[in-house]
């Protein structure tokens, strides 16, 4: 296991599951307004528990998420941006948790020879 030297040694992760489609515009109007170290968004397709035990036949669900890294002073008026963007207090448009950043860096891919190209 290689050894971790964190550049942002107080960050946290913020994670929120939305509807498909919702991530992308949700990602740019963050990139433009907040203050944030990292964004990533994924895709995603599954089956929750809930909804095929109910139903009785399960169907799988396509959700965006969304995983942000904040400095831990901003990750309360981050949090709250998303939460109200994203329209997380309607039923149905998601959830959303954070989480404390045990390590986290920035990758140089100048000192990598085989990505230096």
């Amino acid at each position: 296991m290689s050894e971790c030297t964190p550049n942002y040694q107080d960050s946290c992760l913020i994670t929120c599951i939305l509807q498909a489609g919702k991530g992308q515009p949700l990602l740019e109007r963050l990139h433009k307004k907040q203050q944030i170290l990292s964004v990533n968004i994924y895709h995603a397709r599954g089956i929750g528990s809930s909804s095929a035990l109910r139903k009785g036949v399960a169907k799988q669900v396509e959700q965006d998420v969304l995983v942000v890294l904040v400095e831990a002073e901003q990750v309360e008026k981050v949090f709250s941006y998303l939460y109200r963007m994203a329209k997380i207090h309607k039923p149905h448009h998601g959830v959303m948790y954070m989480e404390r950043a045990i390590c986290s860096g920035e990758f140089d891919f100048s000192t990598m020879p085989m990505l230096a190209n």
